[in-house]
């Protein structure tokens, strides 16, 4: 339960959950996501900090543009997390 809290937290932020949502549609460059964020490029970056140390998103370099991605597997487990808890409690 703890596990899934800490995920939820994560995630229940508006922002965080926007970038992932950009991301679901497919590998983005930062330069990519800031523009459709409506927040400044540190807060962005933040949010994109945050959701690389949580393991959802990853990322890698190419040339010079740092690119990002959902790491499937993550979300795999948050999913499988998710309905095991609430399949549980019903």
């Amino acid at each position: 339960m703890n596990k899934l809290k800490k995920f939820l937290k994560i995630v229940s932020n508006e922002s965080r959950l926007k970038i992932l949502l950009l991301l679901l549609d497919g590998e983005k460059c930062g330069c990519e996501i800031i523009p459709k964020m409506n927040l400044s490029q540190p807060l962005v970056s933040y949010h994109l900090g945050i959701l690389k140390s949580s393991g959802f998103i990853k990322n890698k370099w190419i040339g010079r543009k740092n690119i990002y991605y959902v790491n499937k597997k993550k979300l795999e487990e948050f999913k499988k997390l998710f309905n095991e808890t609430f399949t549980l409690k019903m």
